[in-house]
């Protein structure tokens, strides 16, 4: 099973914002998959510059995608961020979607409570409380209170 790290930039016909994503991603990443998970990133922004006919979905179940983490970082990306995780929710149900960033991390509650998709909000430093979560989530482990920096709503009780 994999991890996805995803960045969406704010994407229209008249501009392109956001593209750099935050360089905590390149960390995180590196140190999930020092610690044998195995995690991959994917800039959205640039997939769709090299390929019109790029489908997150089919890249999702391509690779076995089971766990989805963005980040919200900046809060002029939010719309689109939220866009794509309510379509990823839509074909793709099972997968657990993790959000963090700096916006993530002040709207925690409001992200959770307004039924967008979201599972998970990891709000600041999140190397730690991510790999604990994905543990848990891979091993089939229901109880996340000892996770720190983690905020989720236990939808299936």
């Amino acid at each position: 099973m994999k991890t996805l790290l995803i960045h969406i930039p704010q994407i229209t016909k008249e501009r392109r914002e956001i593209m750099v994503m935050p360089m905590g991603l390149f960390s995180i990443a590196d140190f999930l998959n020092k610690n044998g998970i195995d995690t991959k990133i994917l800039h959205c922004g640039i997939e769709k510059e090299f390929n019109k006919d790029f489908s997150l979905d089919a890249y999702i179940n391509k690779n076995d995608i089971r766990a989805i983490c963005f980040d919200l970082h900046w809060a002029k990306q939010t719309r689109h961020v939220i866009s794509t995780i309510k379509y990823i929710k839509q074909m793709c149900p099972a997968i657990n979607i993790i959000v963090g960033g700096m916006t993530a991390s002040y709207f925690a509650d409001e992200i959770l409570n307004s039924n967008m998709g979201v599972d998970f909000v990891i709000r600041g430093e999140g190397e730690y409380p991510l790999l604990m979560l994905i543990r848990h989530l891979y091993n089939g482990k229901a109880n996340f209170d000892r996770i720190p920096n983690l905020s989720y709503i236990n939808r299936h009780p």
